[in-house]
Formats: structure tokens, sequence, C-alpha cells
């Protein structure tokens, strides 16, 4: 059987943007109103799969789908999510950004209760992954990167036909 994503975004279903890579739709059985799914349009079952370009613009769009549900259905506050691997509770073999919008009492917890670990624990723990990440050339890689371009964002005009600018704006949902 085909992938539910790939064959969704093959007829263009419930799809709100896409351009050669990414598709950004509306979730088909959704947590909240308005949760949207960025799907890389080539099929990667886990996020290790999908080359680190891909992965990068498919974060900018979550970033983008995120503003937009602050402004056109007023969200408090967004959850973005990725589910990678069955553990961690991806029940279809296709990576994807969950954008949730959040309301005051929307009923949906996603938190957890944080455990206490030992200094031993903790330093066992920084060992083995400052290891491995030196293994995988992670910290390389993240230096040799090319920082992304920012992108200048006109001020607009709010509906009291004042300018405001777009950072101090978007300033007043951090809590």
């Amino acid at each position: 059987m085909a992938c539910e994503y790939c064959e969704m975004i093959q007829k263009g279903e419930l799809v709100l943007f896409q351009d050669k890579e990414i598709a950004v739709m509306l979730h088909p059985r959704p947590a909240l109103k308005g949760h949207v799914m960025v799907v890389p349009k080539e099929h990667y079952a886990i996020m290790e799969q999908i080359p680190h370009e891909v992965i990068a613009k498919m974060m900018v769009h979550a970033s983008r789908t995120s503003l937009v549900l602050f402004e056109q259905l007023k969200a408090q506050g967004a959850n973005v999510l990725i589910q990678n691997g069955i553990a961690a509770g991806q029940t279809i073999p296709h990576t994807v950004i969950q954008v949730l919008p959040r309301y005051g009492g929307d009923g949906i917890s996603l938190t957890w209760d944080p455990q206490e670990a030992s200094e031993n624990d903790l330093k066992e723990m920084e060992i083995k992954l400052k290891e491995e990440s030196q293994h995988m050339n992670i910290q390389k890689e993240v230096v040799q990167q090319h920082p992304i371009e920012e992108r200048k964002e006109q001020p607009r005009k709010d509906q009291n036909d004042q300018e405001e600018n777009y950072l101090i704006k978007h300033l007043r949902r951090v809590p």
C-alpha cells in the first residue's frame, strides 16, 4: 500500500502550499482545528533520511505556518513537533513536522514529568553523546554551514491604519 501522505500530496488533497520539495497541508485527522503538517514531497520514513537542506526548508515553512496560525486563527501559542519513530508516536512512516495552534484550555497536553538525573548519569550521557557527535562530525558541520539569509519584512498596516514594527507586533505574543 502506498503512503497516505504521498497519496494526498499527489492528489493535492488538503494542500495549502507546495513547491518542488515541500508541501504544507492540513492534517486529515487534526488534533485541533488548524492542525497543519509540513511534509517533504519525497518519501522519507524517518528524519535522519532527509537531506539537511530539505529539513532546514521544512523548519522555515513550519515557522511561517506558525505565524499564519497566530495571525489568521488568533492562536495563543503553537507546538512544532516531529514524531520520529514508532516509540515517539509516529503512526505513518513519512516524516512530517506537525504545527498545532494552541489556545488556553484546548484540552491538548504535550507535557511530561521531568525526572531527576544524578550527576554521574548526566556526566556519562554528556561524554557518550559528545564522543558520538565528534564521530558524526556534527559539531564541524554546524560551524561550516552557511547562515540563512534573513529576509527583510516590510512593516504592515494594522486595522487602525498605523504602521507597526513587525518584530514588536510578534513580541506581544511572548509570555
